[in-house]
């Protein structure tokens, strides 16, 4: 609540409020721990409601590291500081590796500290279990999409360390679908080995299933689903399957994301890229333009909410099947630039995108 009460970058009133009053408190006794971490603790909320606009928030995270560390020499005992030095390590690693392409292992190396130092003061604070979990498992994915080393070990490490907090509060709905989701990673560093995938398809909807009988209404569950649907389709049809069962159950769950929240970015993304595979596998021709269109609208709605090059190159998929379909030459070059267009922003964003390149490619053949 507070992140979205924020505006233009700057922090919700009452966020500012508490850091006046951590700056107060210092001033009057600058060897308050509890103040610095206080302080630490609010700065890291600044930054979250830097990210959320859209603005750089890595030196806010720097200076949350700084001020935690600063009650870490005042009060060594104490967790606080160490789990807020935790998820601001874990927010510069996220950041660098979204919009940077920064190498994010040595942040996720500081977090996984950090959190360690947490479970030594306090090891019955089963979110620091959690994040543990996201640590291993961002750094897992990150491995597997590099192609520089096995990245099941921390796979299934994160999986320990989500088991270990579900042991201390089980059905936990966030920590499950934590967990699920890591199971569709490892499901998809399968069939990139060329492996059978099903077992751990199947163990992340099993998991979405305990989820959604407590709490069917639980969007961050909701597009677990929705993207793992999305995946599994992918892979039954790169087998020669049908992926239409899957796909469905994607677009069923996005929708039903979008119906409580229509700018969840996460959401429209999602839709974006399955509305666009959709266009790509149908043959009837009014239905393939319609799905391209939607895919389209979905793209632009969560672009402007928040620009990422997956769905810039969703984008440029769905404008080249246009093109195809297209009976007009103008029309048709018209659409292709527009492709050529979107595929250039996703690699703006990361250089290294294989599909937008291979659009690129594509297009200039096609030109």
């Amino acid at each position: 609540r507070l992140i979205r009460e924020g505006s233009g970058g700057e922090p919700a009133p009452v966020v500012q409020a508490g850091l006046a009053a951590c700056e107060n408190a210092i001033s009057i006794n600058p060897a308050s721990a509890t103040a610095h971490a206080r302080m630490a603790n609010l700065r890291l909320v600044h930054g979250q409601i830097r990210e959320e606009k859209g603005e750089n928030p890595l030196a806010i995270y720097r200076q949350v590291l700084d001020a935690a560390a600063y009650a870490m020499q005042l009060n060594p005992d104490r967790p606080l500081p160490y789990m807020v030095s935790g998820t601001a390590s874990q927010r510069i690693a996220l950041y660098q590796l979204n919009y940077t392409q920064e190498n994010p292992r040595e942040a996720l190396a500081r977090a996984g500290e950090f959190y360690q130092q947490v479970i030594e003061r306090d090891k019955d604070r089963r979110d620091v279990y959690n994040e543990l979990g996201n640590v291993y498992s961002i750094r897992g994915e990150y491995t597997a999409g590099q192609g520089d080393g096995d990245p099941m070990p921390d796979l299934l490490k994160a999986v320990d360390y989500y088991k270990a907090g579900l042991n201390m509060r089980p059905n936990e709905p966030v920590m499950l679908s934590n967990l699920g989701f890591n199971y569709t990673i490892i499901a998809d560093w399968l069939i990139a080995q060329k492996r059978d995938p099903d077992e751990w398809f199947d163990k992340a909807f099993a998991v979405y299933d305990q989820i959604l009988q407590r709490n069917p209404d639980m969007m961050l569950a909701q597009i677990n689903v929705a993207s793992t649907a999305f995946h599994r389709g992918n892979y039954v049809m790169s087998i020669g399957g049908d992926p239409t069962p899957w796909w469905r159950q994607a677009v069923n769950a996005f929708n039903k994301v979008l119906e409580g929240d229509p700018k969840d970015q996460m959401a429209l993304a999602g839709l974006a890229g399955v509305r666009s595979a959709q266009a790509g596998q149908l043959q009837s021709s009014d239905k393939v333009v319609a799905r391209a269109q939607q895919a389209i609208e979905a793209s632009d709605k969560a672009n402007a909410i928040r620009p990422t090059a997956d769905v810039y190159a969703y984008k440029a998929r769905a404008l080249l099947i246009l093109a195809q379909h297209e009976t007009s030459n103008t029309a048709a070059s018209a659409l292709r630039r527009q492709a050529q267009q979107a595929s250039r922003k996703a690699l703006d964003l990361s250089p290294g995108h294989k599909e937008a390149k291979a659009q690129l490619v594509k297009n200039g053949n096609a030109q």
